[in-house]
């Protein structure tokens, strides 16, 4: 299970922040997984989405692009992921879900910041 498995049978859900600050030198990379992603990909009346944690391998080579499945976002910010990931996400995120705001950050460094009118500013 992951920490929101619980939360799958809210399906009114449309704003989720998660933090996970587990992560550190000892800690095991790779601690947040598929498993996470099928969680999030059920709340499907989510609106705005953010997933923040510490580093990059805090992530197992995970696929993230089933998060375009929630066609409902506006906003989807995540901090920080494996530099592979940014990119796959971005461009699924763009196909299935243009109006949706993506800000990604890959190992804590800005890789993208894109809406429905192109790249926008970074907040303060």
């Amino acid at each position: 299970f992951t920490p929101i498995h619980g939360i799958r049978q809210v399906s009114s859900l449309r704003h989720l922040e998660l933090f996970f600050a587990d992560s550190g030198p000892d800690t095991p990379p790779g601690g947040l997984d598929s498993r996470l992603v099928s969680d999030l990909c059920v709340l499907t009346r989510l609106e705005h989405l953010e997933v923040w944690n510490a580093y990059g391998d805090d992530w197992a080579p995970t696929d993230l692009r089933p998060l375009s499945r929630l066609t409902r976002l506006r906003q989807l910010r995540m901090e920080a992921l494996p530099p592979p990931a940014c990119q796959p996400l971005r461009r699924a995120m763009a196909a299935a879900v243009p109006q949706c705001r993506v800000r990604l950050v890959a190992d804590n460094e800005p890789f993208e910041d894109v809406g429905p009118g192109g790249p926008g500013e970074l907040p303060p």
